[in-house]
């Protein structure tokens, strides 16, 4: 009598050591659901890379327009004496050398004498505008690069959403087999299917995953679908105020984020999550997910000039649950999760069309964007701009900025929920079988 085999998948050996004596995989190891997850992440790492050098080069512009305000305000009191040009041309070089930015710099010798400080003091004024400018204009094109990348990430959802799919199937196919209840001594590790924690560390997340249904997965994709498009159009509306020229528009809050079971209020305090929110953060609000929690803040800009709101997402930590134990799954609890997951592998696998009207404003985005250089690379040649204009280009650029990395941040947020519930999901369906006396495990 030939030897019984049993079927096992990637997520068994998730958190324990699994003997593979008698065992087939279920899926070949390049196309399970772990290794087009990892793809994804790949591009998620170089968000992150990106991320740190857009923030860099936002705060180095910050300063130079903050240089280029006080040089001017020097002009009335009869130009920069050579103590202060000296360390102003200090901060400025570097600033300049990190960004390859070109400008012209002036002696601190030519601050020493009282005829020639306002002169130089001009010129200084001038050096430290034009490297603003192409600080500027560099954060359009950071913009710009980013827009290729997300683009580039869709097109990686579509095998992890494959594989996610063919994993809840063939798991749908081994729950067909269960007969009877399961054992109610059995328990299920909280560390187990840790993907489902919200980051709160209660079994609040646990309750809300056995009662998903296949809706709830439907209605997430919809709900980040519409806050991307929102916060791409800002993005192209504060744009569309650089190449005007005009003051930066207000800034709107994105949609509230309610997709069925998939995200939810906190129920009481927030304060335990302050530590996750920058200094001067306001408008503070937590809302928790499968895998993580959502925060949103608002950040007054540089001199009263408005405010950003702001998307963050912090992700749960396997420690956050590793305490709790659960009552395993009905078989009828199986198939709605599993229903669920395979929703949610068809959005990701069908994620750029069903987010075609995001990337027709994607489009509209790059037609601003290519205009805004073009109106930078005019403003290189102008010899009278003022910090004032400055500051209202550094603004606009700024809220674009905010309001695109927000678009950024949901769709990270988006596929991180969508990555939690499929794999935590499965682990929950895979973690239950143990508990029935007719299962292969």
């Amino acid at each position: 009598m030939a030897r019984p085999t049993r079927s096992i998948g990637n997520e068994n050996a998730e958190n324990e050591v699994v003997d593979l004596e008698g065992a087939e995989l279920m899926e070949a190891p390049q196309e399970s659901v772990e290794t087009q997850l990892v793809e994804v992440e790949r591009g998620n790492q170089e968000e992150v890379v990106d991320a740190i050098d857009g923030d860099q080069l936002e705060g180095d512009v910050d300063q130079l327009v903050d240089h280029a305000d006080n040089v001017e305000a020097s002009l009335e009191e009869g130009g920069m004496d050579p103590v202060a040009a000296r360390a102003t041309e200090i901060a400025v070089e570097d600033i300049c050398n990190r960004w390859n930015f070109k400008r012209k710099t002036v002696g601190t010798e030519n601050y020493a004498s009282g005829s020639n400080r306002m002169a130089a003091t001009r010129l200084g004024l001038e050096s430290i505008i034009d490297a603003a400018k192409q600080g500027i204009a560099a954060i359009i094109e950071w913009i710009k690069r980013r827009v290729a990348q997300v683009k580039e990430i869709w097109r990686k959802y579509i095998n992890a959403g494959k594989a996610i799919k063919s994993r809840a199937e063939k798991l749908r196919a081994r729950v067909a087999k269960l007969t009877g209840s399961p054992d109610k001594d059995e328990k299920v590790e909280g560390s187990k299917i840790w993907q489902l924690v919200s980051g709160q560390g209660d079994k609040l997340a646990f309750a809300k995953a056995r009662s998903l249904k296949a809706t709830d997965a439907g209605s997430l994709v919809e709900a980040f679908g519409a806050a991307i498009d929102v916060e791409i159009n800002q993005t192209t509306k504060m744009m569309e105020s650089a190449i005007d020229g005009t003051n930066t528009p207000k800034m709107e809050n994105v949609p509230a984020i309610k997709a069925g079971q998939c995200t939810w209020e906190l129920n009481g305090s927030e304060s335990k999550f302050k530590r996750h929110f920058p200094s001067g953060a306001t408008e503070t609000k937590v809302t928790a997910a499968f895998g993580g929690l959502i925060l949103s803040y608002k950040q007054a800009l540089p001199s009263g000039e408005g405010a950003t709101f702001h998307l963050k997402w912090v992700a749960a930590k396997m420690s956050d649950v590793e305490d709790i134990e659960l009552d395993p799954l009905e078989t009828a609890e199986m198939d709605n999760m599993l229903d669920t997951v395979v929703v949610i592998g068809a959005n990701l696998e069908d994620y750029i069309r069903k987010f075609s009207k995001v990337e027709r404003s994607f489009s509209n985005l790059e037609r601003a964007l290519s205009k805004a250089e073009s109106k930078m690379g005019k403003n290189a040649a102008k010899k009278d701009l003022d910090t004032n204009t400055m500051k209202t280009d550094r603004g606009n650029v700024k809220s674009a900025k905010a309001a695109f990395e927000n678009a950024q941040e949901l769709d990270k947020i988006y596929r991180e929920v969508a990555r939690a519930c499929a794999t935590g999901c499965m682990a929950y369906v895979t973690a239950s079988f143990a508990a029935y006396k007719n299962s292969d495990e």
